[in-house]
């Protein structure tokens, strides 16, 4: 299986402005509320602090003393996916997401970890992302065609599960 590992995410202010000051360098990892940079909004040109909504490696800053649109993106966080994990502990960056995952969808839902699929019964500590099952399924599928092989999956009582033929 090849894991997805990361997803690149858009950092955007939450209007037009001009940004003061960076607080982190480019290619540095970011918490979640960790304190990026101070920009200014017109048309008091008060000061602000904007804290990081993702946590993961951050990229392509955007100049200091350069006017920002509202919904212009002013940076790129590049977040794990969590695809594979053993254990607890995601193989892809090493965080451990069986406990206190505090990571929030669009709705301000609690998002469970991205592996949380037992392939394996008899392996109870790996776990896989829906993306990463799929991608398996779709290897195998080509794989059968290519060998001309038919591939069936059948329960203890002999029930048809799964099969694929060329």
């Amino acid at each position: 299986m090849e894991g997805e590992e990361e997803d690149v995410r858009e950092v955007v202010l939450p209007g037009a402005g001009v940004i003061f000051k960076w607080l982190v360098s480019s290619d540095t990892d970011v918490k979640v509320s960790q304190e990026l940079l101070q920009y200014k909004q017109p048309p008091s040109n008060a000061l602000h602090m904007f804290v990081s909504p993702f946590e993961g490696k951050i990229s392509q800053l955007y100049p200091t003393g350069k006017q920002v649109q509202q919904g212009q993106s002013v940076a790129q966080i590049h977040t794990c996916l969590h695809s594979i994990s053993w254990g607890g502990i995601c193989s892809n960056c090493g965080k451990d997401i069986s406990q206190n995952y505090t990571e929030f969808d669009d709705d301000d839902r609690i998002k469970a970890p991205s592996a949380n699929i037992r392939i394996i019964p008899s392996a109870r500590n790996l776990l896989v992302s829906q993306k990463e099952t799929e991608n398996d399924d779709a290897e195998t599928v080509k794989r059968c065609f290519k060998t001309e092989k038919l591939s069936l999956v059948i329960d203890i009582d002999q029930t048809l599960l799964h099969a694929t033929h060329n």
